[in-house]
């Protein structure tokens, strides 16, 4: 199957054939094809910059990075000025009358007294510096843990890259099988009208009945079905196009473009076992979840390291006026400094609960992980089991359409000499035309088999459609490593 793959992939689309040239190319008859042409690299690329699931990706990493700027903060002295006045509004005025007192000497006088308040008032003003000196390394722990959650949500950008180069590629693939299958239908059309017309000739003549000639009438419908349907497709294409890439894309003036399915001309399939390993290395889903798991036993040190003493230091200038209740209310400065220690000694089983409940969490990846491995494999397989079985279907395609053609064409013969009837003339234009149609469906299915078959490896398509090779050369590293 593998000539087979190396002879019509290679001789068709190879070297960039517009898929609206397939039909004619099997077809031989000519169309114009415009000069401007959308393909699917651009369609990508278009994706990658615009698409808006990847920009959340994009800010989340950003956000992410602003966490890892708080925590490096941490590291550093804490300074802050304080100021406060005090003053009271209210000014009464308190008067001690003169008291005369009784004593073993004789009467005596005690002066009379009075104060008015609001006279007083205090004032100060004061730097304070903070600076943790001991935290058991949390402080740089966090800091680490940032950085970790910062590549955690860089990791989620190639998962969801993934994703949309799919999307793009199965929409674009979609407008391209759109586009061939309308130009074969615009072919039927075109045949079927020019019958239509030599058949009420015929009627005219008396040769044929008006049933025949409403039996080729019918064919014209049938075939502008085709066409509005096809066109429908189209324009379904080309929206979930926009919706992936971000943008509009307008087809009057342009033709589709693949290239793909050259590959085949210039690698062999490869086998399961070595495309599985291959996709091991590549799919950025088992990076997101290494990434995620770092994570996570990052997270579990730093919670046991919540029991070990934080030991801070700090000092204090003030310059201020203390009040009536100093010895002097005066202006002076004033200094302070001191260590404090703070440590856990309880907290009721909170802490071994969270390294607890962190452990499951990476038990739970584990099981993810092998989950999707298998997930992987099954991709990895699926794409190759397409490969083969739509080449095999295409081989027998490209058989069975050159078959229908000659029957049409001996039908033809003997439906001008009158030995067959119309019926037959029409039966015989309907499976060339089917057959035709399947054929366009095989190629586009086996282009799609190809690109499905590298995205389930986890590569870049537009690397692989700029450098077929590349993927022959990560087979043999592959190959290479398991030999040894």
């Amino acid at each position: 199957m593998n000539r087979f793959l190396h002879r019509t992939t290679a001789s068709i689309i190879r070297h960039g054939i517009p898929v609206t040239l397939i039909s004619a190319v099997l077809m031989g008859f000519s169309s114009s094809v415009c000069s401007q042409t959308l393909r699917l690299e651009e369609c990508i690329q278009a994706a990658r910059r615009n698409n808006p699931d990847l920009q959340v990706r994009r800010e989340a990493v950003a956000v992410a990075g602003s966490e890892i700027d708080m925590a490096e903060a941490e590291t550093g002295p804490e300074l802050s000025l304080s100021a406060f006045a005090n003053v009271v509004s209210v000014v009464p005025e308190l008067t001690q009358p003169e008291q005369t007192l009784d004593t073993p000497a004789g009467p005596v006088t005690v002066p009379g007294s009075h104060r008015r308040l609001g006279d007083e008032d205090r004032w100060e003003a004061a730097v304070t510096v903070n600076q943790v000196v001991y935290a058991g390394g949390r402080i740089r722990g966090a800091v680490d843990q940032a950085e970790i959650e910062r590549d955690a949500a860089a990791a989620a950008i190639p998962v969801a890259q993934l994703a949309v180069d799919r999307q793009a590629t199965d929409f674009y693939l979609d407008l391209a099988r759109a586009i061939a299958l309308k130009d074969v239908a615009a072919v039927r059309l075109e045949t079927a009208r020019m019958h239509a017309g030599d058949v009420r000739d015929l009627v005219d003549a008396g040769v044929l009945t008006e049933n025949e000639l409403l039996k080729a009438e019918l064919r014209v419908s049938e075939a502008e079905e085709d066409v509005i349907s096809n066109d429908n497709g189209i324009r379904v294409a080309l929206d979930g196009l926009a919706r992936v890439t971000g943008r509009r894309w307008e087809m009057p003036g342009r033709t589709v473009e693949t290239v793909l399915p050259g590959i085949a001309a210039e690698i062999p399939v490869p086998a399961p076992g070595d495309a599985v390993r291959l996709a091991g290395l590549h799919r950025p889903e088992l990076q997101q979840l290494e990434v995620l798991r770092t994570s996570l036993k990052h997270r579990q040190c730093l919670i046991r390291r919540e029991n070990r003493p934080v030991i801070s230091g700090y000092g204090k200038a003030a310059f201020g006026k203390p009040g009536p209740d100093f010895i002097a209310n005066d202006w002076i400065d004033s200094y302070e400094a001191g260590i404090q220690m703070r440590m856990n000694l309880w907290d009721n089983g909170r802490i071994s609960g969270r390294v607890s409940r962190i452990s499951r969490e990476l038990a739970r990846l584990d099981a993810e992980r092998s989950a999707v491995l298998a997930q992987i494999e099954l991709e990895v397989r699926n794409a190759l089991i397409r490969i083969r079985d739509t080449g095999a279907r295409l081989e027998v395609a490209e058989r069975s359409v050159v078959q229908a053609e000659e029957n049409f064409r001996i039908t033809r013969d003997r439906y001008d000499t009158g030995v067959l009837t119309h019926t037959d003339y029409l039966d015989a234009e309907t499976l060339v035309y089917q057959r035709r149609i399947n054929r366009v469906v095989l190629l586009t299915e086996l282009e799609r088999a190809w690109y499905h078959f590298i995205l389930a490896l986890g590569l870049d398509p537009v690397e692989i459609m700029e450098t077929p090779a590349a993927l022959a050369d990560r087979m043999a590293l592959v190959q290479e490593g398991e030999s040894r």
